[in-house]
């Protein structure tokens, strides 16, 4: 469909606006990514209580690519921390060139707690994200 010229006229003269498009595509709350991710295993090992375990990059690539769609290269940075808000992630924290966003959270499906911890580095420059890497640690009670 092409807009000719009297139309946008049209248009400017009543102030119409067409929202514009997002970015990215919708990302989920951080809970229901965390929903997707598969038990953690039983260390017998792990006799500390607060003893943080990485869950494998494999096993949140899933959350790896939801997020890089979300927030695709060349997002500003300010919209990709309100995503990331808006999907319940704390945001403020700068290691060296990268804005990170945190998701804290209990989870209980079976009959261990867990303490589950997401972390989203987004490196950028020029105010623009340039790069993304999600990580995923535990600590079982």
């Amino acid at each position: 469909m092409t807009i000719t010229k009297p139309a946008l006229a049209i248009i400017a003269a009543f102030g119409c606006v067409v929202p514009a498009m997002a970015a990215g595509q919708a990302l989920p709350r951080f809970s229901q990514i965390e929903y997707q991710v598969g038990r953690d295993p039983l260390i017998a090992q792990n006799g500390a209580i607060a003893a943080w375990h990485s869950t494998p990059s494999a096993e949140v690539a899933f959350a790896q690519s939801m997020i890089d769609a979300a927030v695709p290269a060349g997002t500003p940075i300010s919209d990709a921390i309100a995503l990331l808000r808006e999907a319940g992630a704390n945001c403020g924290e700068t290691i060296g060139d990268a804005q990170v966003c945190r998701y804290h959270d209990v989870s209980t499906r079976d009959e261990y707690v867990d303490d589950v911890r997401w972390d989203v580095r987004m490196k950028s420059s020029d105010g623009t994200v340039r790069s993304t890497t999600v990580q995923r640690e535990w600590s079982r009670h």
